[in-house]
């Protein structure tokens, strides 16, 4: 028998009963539509706003409830408020600070504890803070225990717990259920020497075997704070976990080969990122990761070379190193040829920064292309971000066309200036053909200590129109500029670049100046597009 097609606004007709199409049902609209706006506040900055709304829509009517209070809920960035649902807990203030904590003080009702279940449920990722948004771990452990210790979050997903004590590293665990995915702890920043110690003693190492046993699908661990590496040693265990991040509140420790191959037996890890040191006395075998595919160090500059030689990974596609300098003297070059031998055939995106953190600028530094050089021999180069203060940046227009021609298939490309860094260049704005001759699939560049030389514009003309959409340069005599310079370099460059976007945003935290606002003025105005009136500096 032939049956209507459902569509909107119609019944479903299916013999004698008549349904309602799903489509009309106000849960699945109402979800939606504040799943929407949940998504669309962390584009916006209106979080506060938004949340504001839901709230109120979720006391209009019980058809508004449920889906915004499952969307309201699922992200909590204060577990306390979870927990001051019981009238019970009180707010005391801890003597001799502006902070205050929450204790309990008398019973739990039954309608207290359907709600809080209800509300519990709905959580997918939560945050707490043991220093400012403090709730009594007396608290959390009753709750547990009137749960029968089931996990007392059972939908959650993703933890971070801030400023943790080491007395603490069961909480936890009464909280996630074994399925969760993320966990991010960072012990806390007091100094004190009991706090250090406490730390140091077998905690660690109990918190990563209670993590092997009640996590057994973790897929993601950050861990931050005071720790000692030789604790590390039970991470072999974690199995599952594919993405792992350790860093130290200020003093780095000399990590021992022990730990190091502790990190190489974990057997899923595809992304690490690492803050350490290396005492000259270490002896380094090779490091073994096969999956590891991105690498995130954090280290003094020989340290890392020494690291990145003694490193085997075939399948590392991203390279991301931070590495202070004592001496400018050290040749920053052997970070890269280490890059180029251990991963050149697997490596596609490079980043360094190296800083001189006495900021002297005596000894004899390294030039820029020297420490670019060997990289040139990677072809399937696609991402290069370099920002060396140690470096003399003292390249030429020829050495930009051999980066070019090196990379033809580079996607986006970052030489950036550190303040304090002394010029002495030789790359002017014709280089940028270079670029647009040579690597067709460029589509973010950033050169800075550019000089305004401009003679190439009518090549400009003959070159097929490039695709880029990102384009930020910055150099020492741009002050200079005036109005008829910034409309010759917007010629040029919408010969070139006809697709630029207007503000593209410089990677280093440096404001647009103003010269290059007048630039990309004059370059909406050949595109036929509004620009908002700016100040020249």
């Amino acid at each position: 028998m032939w049956q209507p097609p459902p569509s909107l606004g119609y019944t479903n007709y299916t013999g004698p009963t008549v349904q309602t199409h799903r489509a009309l049902e106000t849960y699945d609209i109402l979800y939606l539509i504040f799943e929407y706006l949940a998504n669309a506040d962390e584009n916006v900055g209106s979080e506060r706003i938004f949340r504001h709304w839901l709230a109120n829509a979720a006391r209009v009517s019980h058809s508004f409830s449920e889906p915004a209070m499952t969307i309201l809920w699922r992200k909590l960035g204060d577990i306390g408020a979870l927990f001051r649902i019981f009238s019970s807990v009180t707010r005391e203030c801890i003597p001799d600070s502006n902070r205050f904590t929450h204790y309990f003080r008398g019973d739990i009702y039954a309608d207290e504890w359907r709600r809080f279940k209800t509300y519990a449920g709905w959580i997918r990722e939560a945050s707490y803070d043991h220093y400012f948004g403090r709730v009594d771990q007396s608290v959390i452990v009753a709750v547990a225990n009137l749960n029968n210790s089931e996990p007392l979050l059972p939908s959650l997903r993703v933890l971070h717990w801030r400023h943790c004590s080491p007395n603490e590293i069961q909480i936890p665990f009464l909280l996630a259920p074994p399925h969760i995915q993320t966990l991010d702890i960072a012990f806390g920043l007091d100094n004190t020497s009991e706090r250090i110690d406490g730390i140091r003693e077998p905690r660690l190492d109990a918190l990563l075997g209670m993590m092997a046993v009640r996590t057994p699908v973790l897929e993601h661990f950050q861990l931050l704070g005071f720790l000692d590496p030789s604790l590390l040693l039970s991470v072999r265990n974690l199995s599952k976990v594919r993405s792992m991040s350790i860093a130290f509140h200020d003093l780095i420790p000399f990590f021992d080969t022990p730990t190091l191959h502790a990190l190489c037996q974990m057997d899923s890890l595809v992304s690490l990122e690492l803050q350490f040191r290396l005492s000259v006395n270490t002896k380094l075998s090779e490091l073994y990761f096969p999956r590891l595919e991105s690498l995130h160090v954090n280290c003094k500059a020989p340290e890392l070379a020494r690291l990145l030689h003694a490193m085997s990974a075939p399948r590392l596609t991203n390279l991301s190193v931070k590495a202070k300098i004592h001496n400018v003297a050290h040749p920053c070059q052997d970070i890269t040829h280490a890059a180029k031998i251990r991963f050149g055939r697997s490596l596609r995106t490079f980043k360094l920064v190296i800083n001189d953190s006495c900021r002297s600028w005596g000894g004899n530094r390294s030039a820029l292309f020297d420490i670019i050089r060997p990289l040139l021999d990677l072809r399937d180069m696609l991402k290069l971000e370099l920002s060396v203060n140690t470096a003399q940046y003292n390249m030429n227009d020829m050495q930009i066309e051999v980066i070019a021609q090196s990379w033809p298939f580079l996607e986006d490309l970052s030489i950036v200036v550190p303040p304090l860094t002394v010029l002495v260049t030789g790359i002017t704005l014709d280089s940028l053909v270079h670029f647009a001759t040579h690597c067709p699939n460029l589509s973010s560049l950033e050169l800075q200590g550019l000089t305004p030389t401009l003679t190439l514009d009518f090549v400009a003309q003959r070159l097929r129109p490039h695709n880029l959409a990102s384009l930020y340069i910055r150099g020492p005599d741009m002050q200079s500029w005036t109005r008829g310079k910034a409309q010759q370099v917007a010629g040029m460059l919408y010969g070139l670049f006809p697709n630029l976007a207007l503000f593209p945003p410089p990677r280093a935290g440096y404001e647009l100046s103003g010269k290059w606002k007048q630039v990309m003025k004059a370059y909406a105005g050949i595109r036929g597009e509004p620009f908002p009136d700016i100040e020249s500096d």
